[in-house]
């Protein structure tokens, strides 16, 4: 079920005509836990729409099923200085020319990712999932400047694959993402980033860690 409507919100910081999208399913529903494994695709949700000034809202019942709210504002004032061109020369501090490698089993995600890191002048490589994503690295070794790549995937998991390529003495820096909350930084070079994230957190933390291995 999708709905649409226009209302006043009231949370804080965020007063003033938004637009109320909601989608729900009568499905089994997510228990806490499920929902602290948050997946990119979600995380890749929340950073589009906090983008964009809204809000995603989350409900969800075992055994009855799962409502998701969208906030999106309706009209930004003149005055709001997050859309004045501020936020875009900050944009620009975290552009770059590099190669990334992009491994994530999610191609609607991994699509909407790479477009993103091309939007921002990088240069990227996808692959499906680990195996395929440590077949790409051993072939594209030279050109590669970083690799981004998901923790949860078939085949091998994030951590597997960076366990591998450091056994091969590589040292190219790493971004993993992960919705899990326990994981620490299993090899020196590289950066967990913890969903959800926004997609400037993720644009800076790939600047930095390309940077620090200058």
């Amino acid at each position: 079920m999708h709905a649409m409507r226009r209302l006043s919100a009231t949370t804080p910081d965020r007063a003033g005509d938004h637009l109320l999208v909601t989608v729900s399913d009568n499905g089994v529903g997510m228990s806490p836990e499920v929902r602290k494994g948050t997946g990119l695709g979600l995380s890749t949700a929340y950073a589009i729409v906090e983008r964009h000034h809204g809000w995603l809202d989350c409900r969800s019942t075992v055994g009855q099923g799962t409502e998701f709210r969208l906030f999106l504002p309706l009209l930004a004032t003149e005055t709001d200085p997050s859309l004045t061109g501020d936020t875009e020369s900050r944009e620009d501090e975290y552009r770059g020319t590099e190669t990334v490698l992009l491994i994530d089993d999610e191609q609607v995600v991994r699509s909407s990712v790479a477009r993103a890191l091309r939007q921002h002048g990088y240069e990227v490589l996808e692959a499906d999932d680990g195996q395929s994503g440590l077949s790409a690295y051993r072939s594209h070794a030279a050109q590669i400047g970083i690799i981004v790549l998901d923790e949860s995937m078939p085949r091998m998991s994030g951590s597997e694959l960076i366990a591998q390529i450091r056994s091969e003495g590589a040292v190219v820096p790493v971004v993993l993402m992960t919705g899990l909350g326990g994981l620490v930084e299993p090899f020196p070079g590289t950066r967990i980033l913890h969903k959800p994230f926004t997609m400037r957190e993720f644009s800076k933390a790939l600047r930095e860690e390309l940077e620090k291995a200058v």
